[in-house]
């Protein structure tokens, strides 16, 4: 369970847009990449009555800003190990999750995770703005 913890947070720390945060600015919706605010999964050692107890809080809405959108967490009793996860659907799709559930995968047997574009695409979008393109493709639509 350890393997799969530290595997786990190797993967979120890849998934880039698991580690921005949305947040309130001038009325506006923004979204920040904060990895500093992240912190290592852990096991959780439990007995299996507790995580029957637990097991009915672990959903609960989210609070979209200046949060994380996921909740991720591993737990370890007498008798198995368990994962949990919630990712809200504003940063996760199907497609997202494939990718992700392989990069943990890949993470636990030592191989090399697929790379997150979620930054490239920023960049690109960004650099797109500035061009005599955008600005027609503005006016038109």
């Amino acid at each position: 369970m350890e393997r799969f913890a530290k595997s786990l947070s190797s993967a979120i720390r890849n998934h880039y847009v698991l580690l921005t945060k949305w947040f309130e600015k001038d009325g506006q919706i923004m979204s920040i990449y904060k990895p500093e605010d992240f912190s290592d999964i852990i096991v959780e050692k439990i007995s299996e009555e507790k995580l029957g107890q637990l097991q009915k809080t672990l959903v609960k809405p989210y609070s979209l800003l200046n949060s994380y959108l996921f909740r991720f967490r591993v737990f370890e009793t007498e008798k198995s190990g368990y994962f949990f996860f919630d990712i809200h659907h504003g940063i996760f799709d199907g497609g997202s999750l494939k990718v992700f559930l392989n990069n943990i995968i890949n993470a636990y047997n030592n191989k090399p995770m697929q790379k997150c574009y979620y930054h490239d695409l920023l960049l690109e979008r960004e650099a797109f703005l500035d061009t005599p393109l955008y600005d027609m493709a503005k006016i038109y639509f």
